[in-house]
């Protein structure tokens, strides 16, 4: 069975790479991006499967690119979890709003957001 590609989109360098790092010995085929302008880019490039992304970024937040991403009909169907430190509720409400599949607060275990992303793919680990 082929990997799910999943895409990162986090501004900050190590936590990118620790989310990549994470991710990989997860069993997930892992592309990152630095901003939504980087995303869009990979997006159009890649078959993405499942997309984790922050909230706060340089050039657009999350919520703003989850919305973008989801004007275009051919990327409506990725699952999308905004993965964020922040715990305002208010916030949620507009991600998920947005469109985002699901919230998941940082920090979380690389376990738990396997476990998400295979729920939203519905894979079932063996």
């Amino acid at each position: 069975m082929e990997k799910k590609r999943v895409l990162i989109i986090e501004d900050q360098m190590l936590f990118r790479t620790i989310m990549q790092d994470m991710l990989t010995a997860e069993g997930f085929n892992v592309i990152a991006a630095k901003d939504a302008e980087n995303a869009f880019k990979l997006i159009e490039t890649f078959n993405i499967d499942c997309l984790i992304t922050d909230l706060y970024m340089p050039d657009m937040d999350g919520i703003e690119f989850i919305l973008q991403l989801r004007k275009n009909p051919k990327y409506r169907h990725i699952p999308i979890i905004m993965y964020t430190s922040e715990t305002n509720e208010d916030v949620k409400k507009k991600a998920l709003a947005a469109g985002a599949s699901t919230f998941l607060s940082k920090p979380s275990t690389a376990e738990k957001i396997a476990k998400e992303i295979n729920s939203l793919l519905k894979i079932e680990k063996l």
